[in-house]
């Protein structure tokens, strides 16, 4: 099965040096059965100077494997287009939560625009 939120919020910026939710990037779902998930998350990036962009999957507020995954750094001038997957295997069967979050390592900008979650289950 799958479910997904998709957003058209653009402007999501952050210096947090922690990580915090992404805005509309929480998907609610029901686990039939024990057994796997996947999640894959896209959306454009957008970051200044040396500034490095984190992002990770938490399932129900826990860290997902294979955990923060470097969405976007450099000197950009202009938006890059970016995806990554994240898996949690022995999921136990009922109501879940996959909440997307991202940081920037050093405190400088860092954004998300639109974006899409997406998590396949049993």
């Amino acid at each position: 099965m799958l479910d997904y939120t998709s957003s058209t919020q653009g402007g999501n910026w952050t210096t947090s040096l922690t990580y915090v939710d992404i805005p509309e990037a929480s998907v609610t779902f029901e686990q039939k059965k024990a057994g796997c998930i996947i999640v894959k998350f896209d959306g454009p990036a957008y970051v200044f100077g040396t500034a490095v962009e984190d992002v990770a999957a938490f399932l129900d507020g826990n860290e997902m494997f294979p955990g923060e995954i470097v969405f976007g750094s450099g000197d950009y001038a202009y938006w890059n287009s970016r995806a990554a997957s994240w898996v949690a295997t022995n999921v136990t069967a009922g109501a879940h939560t996959v909440q997307m979050k991202f940081e920037s390592t050093d405190g400088q900008n860092v954004n998300i625009d639109v974006h899409t979650t997406a998590v396949w289950h049993n």
